[in-house]
């Protein structure tokens, strides 16, 4: 494919994020981007100027840092199918050396502390091209580790797209990242006790046994998921964290009425980690759980999955993901690095690359390479209707009260209106 060679100007988004309700608000940093959306707007691609054949470029030396899940000498066939894939790059582009390195994802070392590291001490060190998670892209953005690349990428790529997948890559107007892969909450129920899964609060209601899902976890993410589903954001048109009484009250009310039923036992306080939950959930002591798509396609077979229940029954959930973000600047390498994003989010490989690997396409067609039908239509229904997960400084701001809201009610410690109350006025003072 031809790649521009003349750096032309910006691309704007258009992306609105509006919530007006009765609410308290809480300043945010001016960082953050607004909370999911569950039918994100389609981002507008600039036609590209003068098109230049890599192929015919001079040599051209790439280095792509990922994360260890993304490793090519990892004993998986994932790891195999992307090693391929890079090697089949290699042979169509002769000039283009590719060095693929991986950095830990946490720790001192991680990826956003190594590139700012190499940015003070050694500039030449630095990747072209860096597979980052969404929320790091968002930092990095913020630092300027990372440039817009809504100018190089090809006229066509909002097409065949998840609208979520769009949203995952852009940040304050700008395309900073192509969608690699995914990743969102589910609800997984064991089949030979649950016959149909319930999609609305009520039908939950009348499952036989527990709903899993960590309580004690600081995300909050369940909590915000239920939120989520039944508003547009919880970030308002000046930036601020801004909740609706009736909705957050309605999600305790949820809670405060399952820990009456059974639903929510006052057990699931001590879980802290989706693992724990996991865990309980895979020794019988629940007969669903709450946890990501990712987990339960290793147990495809054996398990079943459904979107989680919401208030009126309608799908939504929340999704994160992984986005390849430009850090060169040399128009050659610039070229070499979208030309082998766009290579490895092609739609056969990626449909093959994350059915082997456990993680969710960004694109629709991607699906059709997947032989197991019941995970492909689980994957097109809630992509079809997800948002992402807010931003880490909402997340700081926000998720510790909705966690300490909901081992309260589920204490019963507190009613949903007092747990509902002490946020907002948390918010206010």
């Amino acid at each position: 494919m031809n790649i521009s060679n003349k750096l032309g100007k910006f691309i704007f988004i258009a992306i609105y994020f509006a919530l007006f309700s009765s609410s308290c608000n809480g300043i945010l940093p001016p960082d953050p981007l607004a909370a999911a959306t569950p039918t994100p707007t389609p981002l507008p691609i600039e036609q590209p100027v003068e098109l230049l054949d890599i192929s015919q470029t001079a040599p051209v030396n790439l280095v792509l840092w990922v994360p260890p899940e993304f490793g090519l000498s990892l004993d998986s066939d994932s790891s195999r199918l992307l090693n391929d894939r890079i090697a089949e790059f290699r042979n169509v582009h002769p000039n283009v050396q590719i060095d693929v390195r991986v950095k830990a994802q946490e720790g001192p070392a991680d990826l956003l502390e190594s590139i700012a590291a190499a940015q003070d001490a050694a500039p030449l060190s630095l990747p072209d091209l860096v597979l980052l998670p969404t929320e790091d892209m968002q930092t990095a953005a913020i630092r300027k580790y990372i440039q817009p690349i809504g100018e190089f990428i090809p006229p066509d790529y909002t097409e065949d797209k998840y609208g979520i997948a769009l949203e995952l890559g852009a940040f304050q107007n700008e395309i900073y990242g192509m969608t690699f892969a995914m990743d969102a909450l589910v609800m997984a129920y064991h089949p030979e006790i649950i016959e149909t899964p319930p999609s609305t609060w009520t039908q939950a209601m009348e499952i036989p046994g527990v709903l899993a899902f960590p309580a004690a976890n600081s995300r909050s993410l369940f909590t915000l998921a239920l939120y989520l589903a039944q508003t547009e954001s919880i970030i308002d048109e000046n930036n601020k964290i801004s909740l609706d009484a009736e909705i957050l009250e309605s999600v305790y009310t949820f809670y405060e009425n399952g820990q009456e039923n059974n639903l929510f036992p006052f057990w699931l306080t001590q879980y802290e980690t989706e693992s724990l939950s996991w865990q309980a959930f895979l020794d019988g002591r629940a007969s669903m759980a709450i946890t990501t798509a990712s987990t339960y396609l290793k147990y495809v077979g054996e398990i079943n999955a459904s979107p989680i229940p919401t208030e009126d029954g309608a799908p939504f959930t929340l999704t994160s993901g992984w986005v390849f973000s430009l850090i060169a600047t040399d128009p050659d390498k610039v070229n070499s690095s979208i030309e082998l994003a766009n290579f490895l989010t092609d739609s056969v490989f990626s449909g093959t690359w994350t059915e082997s690997a456990g993680y969710l396409p960004p694109r629709p067609s991607a699906l059709t390479e997947w032989n197991n039908d019941p995970p492909r239509a689980l994957a097109n229904l809630i992509l079809s209707s997800a948002g992402e997960i807010p931003s880490a400084s909402t997340l700081n701001l926000l998720g510790e009260k909705l966690m300490q809201g909901t081992i309260n009610v589920l204490k019963q410690e507190q009613t949903a209106n007092e747990a509902t109350l002490d946020i907002l006025d948390n918010f206010t003072n």
